[in-house]
């Protein structure tokens, strides 16, 4: 059975992320998240020390929800099955005015003033980088560069593609992704010409 401060936070967490959608960054107070959450404001005071503190913990436990998937799936599947999940996932989960998108377009300027916000995303992308330089080192023995370079140009490249597609809905991800995965060389799985039948 869950514990009740447990319970209690993540409501207010969940009601955090949905001011922060309703009234952006600058929108959050404890008196509008208590009240979407159903409980007086001394409760808000009570589990966090202040509205950062509050922010700060809705929006990292999102984005760790949104994410630890990904890097599970990238540690589990080959780069080229990884990429066409990103690109299927992008179409629901990362598209114009979807809670993700709209939640990351807040939170993100908001790294630049809040150090602990900072580190926070940071840790949730430096997993996923080397989490997908493990992967592109165990499928491509002979990546075009070394495979945490290939991982942050591609976690890089995913970046600016979800941003143009904030913009540009019909944005075709597949098309430049593939081109991307040019630089992991071939696959280990590749099979090679049978050198006996040619010598025939």
């Amino acid at each position: 059975m869950p514990d009740r401060g447990d319970e209690t936070r993540r409501r207010l967490r969940d009601a955090t992320v949905e001011v922060i959608l309703d009234r952006g960054w600058g929108g959050v107070t404890t008196r509008v998240v208590a009240d979407r959450a159903g409980v007086k404001p001394g409760v808000v005071h009570y589990h966090f020390d202040s509205v950062d503190e509050l922010r700060r913990a809705a929006v990292t436990h999102y984005l760790r929800q949104i994410f630890e998937p990904f890097i599970e799936m990238a540690a589990s599947v080959s780069p080229h099955d990884f990429v066409a999940a990103l690109v299927e996932a992008s179409a629901s989960e990362f598209a114009p005015d979807t809670e993700t998108s709209n939640l990351l377009f807040e939170a993100l300027p908001a790294t630049v003033r809040d150090d602990y916000l900072k580190a926070e995303l940071a840790d949730v992308l430096g997993r996923f980088r080397t989490t997908v330089a493990a992967g592109i080192e165990r499928h491509h023995p002979s990546p075009l560069a070394p495979p945490i370079v290939v991982a942050q140009l591609f976690t890089a490249l995913m970046d600016g593609m979800l941003l143009h597609l904030m913009v540009m809905p019909d944005l075709d991800l597949s098309i430049h992704l593939e081109a991307f995965l040019q630089l992991l060389g071939p696959r280990s799985d590749e099979t090679k010409p049978d050198e006996s039948k040619e010598a025939k």
